[in-house]
């Protein structure tokens, strides 16, 4: 053989090895992406998309990226604005390999297409292009330097360029090995994050330290992780706090079964012995007794249900209050009057004071009425026989007006103190408690204070007593002229 006829031979031998080098880079670039893109190609999550495959456009030699549904048509180009999004793009005619791979070549750019697949269905396909320019290019230098090693007629030497231009080959098949390592493994990792997340695992790490785009891309995997993660957990509290909250409203609706049929039994019951004069004509006392149960049972209904109207009324933000200066002592003593009745009956000690320095109040009259007829009926109802109730008002530091409600009765334990002022909220069932209401006057209390601006606190140890305190801001330079 020639030696002009070995020099051809090993160019085409180079030649011949570039060309599956650029082969085997476009289809493992393609076969990391459609890995990696699948889930998102299914639940066509462009952004994440668009990240994968901008991180390959990027790359020398690289033409263009397509990522294509199983119609054919174009889902994102690795561009922002996806250009070609919609376009049909069809495969050339040709065998494909087993494994579904196609490569063709045309012009100076070759090109290779993957399946996207997810378990065995085929969702789609990435196609790549690949610029044979440096290919074309390192094959014609070889070329040229072998004819000039012929034209010399250097014959000894051919072998050394041979031998060199081999270990060049093979230091660029290694480099391009290490290269193509050090590509796909984090893009595999984001591939496997990306499952872990559709499986619903997240705040999962990523063990991706790099400073280049990658990095960037691993680092919003990372948190968008993290976010979805968070809002898991809020959406899953937030399932939690409704179950809970119609769970409170099931109990509530046990009790208020039970409340409102005990005086509509009354109000029928008596009702029903004066009409049928039961008891003969009306005379004696027996029928003005039953009269007055039957006012009281009313009485009773009415301020129940008003109750709940001021509930909702308060949840639905269409409570208006009208302010006015009040006078702190005539307002405890008005509330103290209407309730010393059922204290006494109960047995208990009513006891009031308000101290010297304590400012008039700027608040709604009948709301705050309530607020304090509240608290003082739920510490009589509470309290046994023989115990104490004690109303206080004060001020603190702010100038601010506080009442406090004290009593020495069964106490709450501590856990339960905060469902103790939630609405619709009780600390036992409608079967075992022991005393009558609705059990939504402290959480109206507090919610009418808080609409005054104010708040309310309670303290209590079982079998010592319960302090409620509601405090009232004072009131504003500019009320004056409002």
């Amino acid at each position: 053989m020639t030696t002009d006829a070995v020099l051809k031979a090993n160019s085409e031998t180079v030649s011949q090895v570039l060309q599956r080098q650029a082969e085997k880079r476009a289809i493992g670039i393609a076969r990391i992406l459609a890995s990696a893109i699948a889930d998102h190609l299914y639940f066509l999550e462009l952004d994440e998309i668009y990240a994968l495959t901008r991180s390959a456009v990027i790359q020398e030699g690289i033409e263009y990226v397509h990522v294509i549904d199983q119609e054919d048509m174009v889902v994102h180009d690795g561009t922002a604005k996806i250009r070609m999004f919609g376009t049909i793009l069809r495969l050339p005619p040709g065998e494909a390999r087993a494994d579904g791979v196609v490569k063709w070549t045309d012009g100076n750019v070759l090109h290779a297409s993957v399946p996207i697949v997810i378990g065995e269905d085929r969702i789609g396909r990435v196609d790549i292009g690949l610029s044979l320019a440096q290919v074309t290019a390192e094959t014609g230098t070889m070329q040229r330097e072998l004819a000039t090693i012929s034209r010399s007629g250097i014959k000894d030497s051919v072998v050394a360029i041979i031998g060199a231009a081999a270990l060049c080959l093979a230091i660029g098949v290694l480099f391009s090995i290490l290269a193509a390592n050090n590509l796909s493994r984090p893009i595999m990792l984001l591939a496997k994050l990306t499952r872990r997340i559709s499986r619903g695992e997240y705040g999962s790490e990523v063990p991706i330290s790099r400073t280049d785009e990658l990095g960037d891309l691993a680092a919003s995997f990372e948190s968008m992780s993290g976010t979805l993660a968070s809002t898991q957990t809020r959406l899953r509290q937030a399932k939690d706090d409704a179950e809970a909250a119609s769970r409170a409203k099931t109990e509530f609706l046990a009790n208020m079964s039970h409340e409102l049929r005990t005086p509509l039994n009354s109000i029928i019951g008596f009702s029903d012995m004066i009409s049928n004069r039961v008891l003969g004509d009306f005379e004696g006392d027996r029928y003005t007794s039953y009269a007055a149960d039957i006012n009281r049972a009313g009485k009773y209904l009415l301020g129940m249900i008003d109750d709940i109207l001021d509930v909702s009324l308060i949840e639905s933000e269409a409570v208006k209050l009208d302010k006015e200066d009040i006078d702190a002592d005539e307002i405890v003593e008005h509330c103290i009057t209407m309730v010393r009745s059922k204290a006494e009956k109960a047995g208990l000690t009513l006891a009031a004071q308000v101290f010297d320095a304590t400012p008039v109040v700027f608040a709604d009259r009948r709301r705050l009425m309530q607020i304090l007829i509240n608290m003082l009926s739920n510490a009589i109802k509470f309290t046994p026989p023989g115990g104490t109730i004690s109303l206080e008002v004060g001020t603190d530091p702010t100038g601010g007006v506080v009442f406090a409600v004290s009593d020495t009765g069964i106490g709450i334990a501590e856990e339960d103190v905060a469902a103790v002022l939630e609405v619709f909220h009780q600390v036992e069932s409608s079967i075992t408690r022991g005393h009558e209401g609705s059990g939504i006057g402290l959480p109206l209390s507090k919610s009418l204070a808080e609409l005054h601006g104010g708040s309310l606190e309670l303290e209590s140890v079982v079998g010592v007593g319960t302090t409620v305190s509601v405090r009232l801001p004072p009131r504003l330079k500019t009320s004056a002229t409002a």
